[in-house]
């Protein structure tokens, strides 16, 4: 995933209000029943580190990435006075293969990486045993026809001009959660919001 899209629009990102406040929040709460006080916490791709900043305080350690240096920067900004660690990392590099986190989180990432299904089992690298991965897909395979028919068209020309980043990838739910279990995780938790754009959220355990 390049940063350098990421990179050009971070003060945007950063200023943008998030378009679907009460999903959210709703994320954040279902995400909190699963992590206890001396949880050690992964965020990959945490764009601003707004999510961690929500959450590092339920647990031992949290550690937030991302691939774009200008987000990590705004997000330390953020977060400085806290305990949270904020660096630059690939969600596939593999110096974050520690095997010690109790949960991994990656909001609204795993359409956007190269390959979804490495970096699934790169995360099982990530977790120690029995440790949780969590969740949040953009599944832009389930939109209605037309809608994904005009995103498939619009993308292209978008990434071109850089308005879109590279890849995008358009995943399907039921395909995403076999995706998962392929890559040796069961599923405890799967609901899906958004008629218009179809997200998952999706909470399963390393086996």
């Amino acid at each position: 995933m390049s940063a350098d899209f990421w990179n050009r629009i971070a003060a945007r990102y950063a200023r943008d209000p998030i378009s679907d406040m009460a999903g959210y929040q709703a994320t954040l709460e279902r995400t909190k029943h699963y992590l206890t006080p001396t949880a050690h916490v992964l965020e990959l791709g945490a764009g601003t580190s707004s999510t961690a900043l929500e959450l590092a305080s339920r647990v031992a350690r949290y550690h937030a990435t991302d691939v774009s240096s200008e987000m990590v920067r705004i997000g330390r900004q953020k977060a400085e006075g806290t305990s949270i660690e904020i660096t630059v990392a690939d969600a596939d590099a593999p110096e974050l293969h520690t095997g010690d986190y109790d949960a991994v989180l990656a909001f609204n990432l795993l359409h956007l990486v190269p390959d979804p299904a490495r970096t699934l089992a790169h995360v099982r690298k990530m977790l120690g045993p029995g440790g949780v991965f969590i969740s949040k897909t953009a599944c832009l395979g389930d939109a209605a026809l037309a809608r994904r028919s005009l995103i498939g068209a619009m993308i292209p020309i978008m990434q071109v001009l850089g308005k879109a980043p590279r890849p995008v990838h358009f995943l399907r739910g039921p395909a995403l959660l076999e995706m998962i279990r392929a890559a040796g995780f069961d599923i405890l938790e799967e609901t899906s919001s958004g008629a218009a754009l179809p997200r998952h959220y999706i909470v399963a355990r390393k086996v």
